[in-house]
């Protein structure tokens, strides 16, 4: 079992409890995710700037919206490492939103 083993049973949980996606990412490579593939608007658009990013300070779990309206909640585990739940959408985007970052 490598080192985040017991995390991510607990993102396992996690997400069978919520039915949301869960994430874990080290160095900007994807350790574990659940569903193992879920696209999110950086994805479909082929847009780096809509990218899920580590947060910048703090081991606090954080809020995230993208400009694409994804929200996240994020967790770091360290410099290195988060974990994330979402993309979960606040409100129904309009099509020319989606036109605008697509």
């Amino acid at each position: 079992m490598n080192k985040y083993g017991y995390k991510i049973e607990l993102l396992s949980y996690f997400h069978y409890s919520t039915g949301l996606p869960v994430l874990l990412k080290e160095c900007g490579e994807v350790v574990f995710s659940m569903p193992e593939d879920f696209p999110t608007a950086a994805d479909i658009g082929e847009n780096e700037k809509l990218s899920l990013l580590l947060p910048e300070s703090g081991r606090y779990v954080q809020y995230f919206q993208t400009v694409a309206g994804e929200c996240f909640i994020i967790m770091p585990l360290n410099e290195d490492a988060f974990v994330s739940a979402g993309p979960v959408l606040i409100h129904k985007p309009s099509k020319k939103f989606i036109d605008d970052i697509f």
